[in-house]
């Protein structure tokens, strides 16, 4: 349904090969606040451990103290762009690379890579969804997938693929992505969340990766960061505009 590709370059992978990342729409491109998002407690911590922090905080007066010494992210929301994303506060920001990645932040050396782009895209190409919000909501398939965000990749299998809403209630697509980097002579796998929408006139997609010399290490390196790509790519809002 959509001839619709996304690259970026990546930054070298454990081995030190540059590998290009899809991830930057070359369909509906033309040319040319969302406020800070709560953080639920029960997803920073267990949920002993945030009853016993509760107890604590009302025995002590330091209600506010406490919510801050756990949730301790920061929201950043892009208003020329039309979008926001909560993440956590010592992530590391890099210059963005690529027409229309407009946000890229890092867990750590050998963490997770996320990355945003937003623009605005043509509804009256060729292809383009007449009804954006109906496409999101009810008609989205793996098979879409495929033929957005996988098309940019040498491979691309998408799991765990569910509907998910904006807090306005606005519909997004989340999934899991196992995707392999080929260059001339090597080829790197890697696992990203993703979460992409469209909006009025405008799209939005972010990934939370990293990439690995094998699939083994792949998943070893991905197994304890699930968690929170998960939570950052569920904070994504694409502004109503």
């Amino acid at each position: 349904m959509f001839p619709l590709a996304f690259h970026i370059p990546l930054a070298p992978s454990p081995s030190g090969r540059k590998c290009a990342v899809p991830h930057s729409p070359t369909l509906w491109q033309v040319q040319g606040g969302t406020g800070a998002l709560p953080v639920l407690l029960l997803v920073v911590a267990g949920e002993g451990i945030v009853k016993r922090l509760v107890r604590l905080a009302v025995a002590t007066g330091y209600v506010v103290c406490a919510w801050a010494a756990v949730a301790a992210d920061k929201t950043v929301h892009d208003s020329e762009n039309g979008f926001s994303l909560t993440y956590p506060e010592e992530w590391t920001t890099e210059q963005p690379s690529g027409k229309t990645i407009r946000l890229k932040v890092k867990s750590g050396e050998k963490g997770l890579t996320c990355r945003v782009s937003a623009g605005p895209y043509d509804p009256s190409a060729p292809d383009s969804p007449a009804d954006p919000r109906a496409l999101f909501e009810t008609e989205w398939s793996l098979k879409d997938w495929q033929e957005t965000v996988g098309a940019g990749f040498n491979s691309a299998e998408f799991s765990n693929e569910e509907l998910i809403h904006f807090p306005d209630g606005y519909p997004a697509r989340i999934a899991d992505m196992d995707f392999r980097l080929t260059d001339s002579d090597s080829s790197s796998p890697g696992h990203a969340k993703v979460a992409l929408s469209m909006r009025g006139n405008r799209f939005g997609l972010v990934t939370c990766g990293l990439v690995s010399d094998s699939v083994e290490q792949t998943k070893l390196m991905w197994a304890p960061l699930a968690e929170q790509a998960d939570r950052v790519v569920r904070s994504f809002v694409l502004d109503e505009r």
